[in-house]
């Protein structure tokens, strides 16, 4: 019997050099204030992220769109299939079969519970993503501006790493990991989706 070695995702250096950028960011001081072409730039890209998150559609089509245009963003078109995939479980829920198991109330809530999960996602990572393309159009490194958009200090310390280092597997897995926390935080823990979704038996 023959053994095969598989090869780790994420190499153990990696990790060690997020730790370790990690542990050096500077301690909590006041709130970062904007000036000139920061504030233009990111009053720019709030337009854009709210005019893409109208609704699911635009959604899967502005992560296909962005994809397409950087594709060595890999997490851009996995968002793009999780988020066609969650427009089919929406259009699913006016199936006559659906009809027969749940009442319009629960159909509404679970139409409401993965879009508010769908719409968290793009709202916190679409931003990430056109500051990473504004800062390629630049050639320069606009990852600082990621306050403005309140992003964690884990995926900053992610965008810079990538930037320097272009590890695109390590960048697609912080993006899910921090999406997944994201919807835990924002979504999971909410009373209304606990109570009419994620506790009923459907």
């Amino acid at each position: 019997m023959t053994s095969t070695k598989t090869n780790p995702l994420i190499r153990l250096e990696d990790i060690l050099r997020l730790q370790q950028m990690m542990q050096l960011k500077p301690p909590a001081t006041l709130p970062l204030s904007f000036i000139g072409e920061d504030v233009k730039l990111i009053k720019e890209i709030r337009k854009k992220v709210k005019k893409a998150n109208q609704n699911n559609v635009t959604r899967t089509q502005a992560y296909l769109d962005y994809y397409q245009k950087h594709p060595e963003i890999h997490w851009a078109f996995l968002a793009h299939l999780v988020s066609r995939n969650g427009g089919y479980y929406m259009t699913d829920l006016s199936t006559t079969l659906i009809k027969s198991l749940l009442s319009p109330e629960k159909q509404h809530a679970y139409f409401l519970f993965l879009e508010h999960s769908n719409s968290a996602i793009f709202h916190d990572a679409y931003a990430q993503l056109l500051l990473y393309e504004k800062s390629k159009e630049q050639n320069s490194n606009l990852f600082h501006l990621l306050s403005a958009f309140h992003i964690s200090s884990f995926m900053k310390t992610v965008w810079n790493d990538f930037w320097q280092h272009r590890n695109k597997t390590l960048l697609s897995i912080a993006l899910i990991v921090n999406e997944q926390y994201h919807i835990e935080k924002n979504v999971l823990f909410k009373k209304e989706f606990q109570r009419d979704v994620l506790h009923s038996w459907q």
